[in-house]
């Protein structure tokens, strides 16, 4: 091989190697950058999956649902509404009472303010009693008793203008050995400041108050006899008490 040859071989050998180099250099920030990218999907889509899980479509769903068939079922001044949360949704009461104008209006999860929001369709028909029984979300939400007690007021207004003539059963809050922020008893504590208030605004004639929260406390929080395992709902005893407690308010 010339010298003139030779010398073209390297320099074709060297623009070779260099666009090896490049093309691997290229690959290399390429892969990295789609690498960067599926990362970025993959956090985005866990972000949309985790803000979804928090807005969980079946409690939407459920509370929609409910609502839908307490705006059908028709109304009646006679009827007798129970309002509450999960510990009323819970509660057989139509069939434990044997009473087909008793109406359940419980919705789980609720606080005092979503009771207050979905008023209007359980005051329309002007019904002859509400027993209500609300709180202890709110309670276990770390919501200060003067605010719980300032909701209950605005509660019993909302009711008292939308139908007089109805009266107003407050129903205890029940026991429970929960711990808020940590803080064993705070519940409890609270749960009396709330007690003491509805047994306070009461009345005897058109608000009346119902002590369910000696029967089912034990000296810490709910009696195990009524507990349905986990220290806050009834088990069948428990609504077997409860409906013990109430039946004589029901039927006078």
């Amino acid at each position: 091989m010339g010298k003139q040859n030779l010398l073209i071989f390297k320099i074709i050998l060297i623009l070779s190697l260099a666009l090896n180099i490049s093309f691997g250099v290229y690959s290399i920030s390429t892969m990295d950058c789609n690498s960067k990218k599926n990362r970025g999907d993959i956090a985005e889509k866990d972000k949309i999956a985790n803000e979804n899980q928090s807005q969980n479509p079946f409690t939407t769903i459920s509370y929609n649902t409910k609502m839908d068939i307490f705006m059908a079922i028709p109304n009646d001044t006679n009827e007798i509404i129970f309002l509450g949360n999960s510990l009323t949704e819970h509660f057989p009461v139509t069939e434990l009472m044997r009473d087909a104008l008793i109406r359940n209006r419980g919705i789980s999860g609720e606080g005092i303010a979503q009771v207050i929001n979905r008023l209007e369709e359980v005051t329309e028909g002007k019904p002859k009693k509400i027993f209500i029984e609300i709180g202890i979300n709110d309670i276990l939400n770390d919501q200060p008793a003067d605010s719980i007690k300032k909701k209950y007021s605005q509660l019993i207004s909302k009711i008292r203008e939308q139908s007089q003539l109805t009266v107003i059963y407050l129903q205890s809050l029940l026991p429970t050995s929960f711990a808020v922020n940590g803080k064993t008893g705070a519940a409890m504590e609270n749960i009396q400041l709330v007690n003491a208030y509805l047994e306070q605004i009461s009345d005897n004639k058109q608000v009346k108050f119902i002590n369910l929260f000696d029967a089912f406390y034990d000296g810490k929080g709910l009696n195990q006899k009524y507990d349905s395992g986990d220290h806050l709902h009834l088990n069948g005893a428990g609504y077997l008490l409860w409906t013990d407690l109430i039946k004589a308010y029901v039927w006078e």
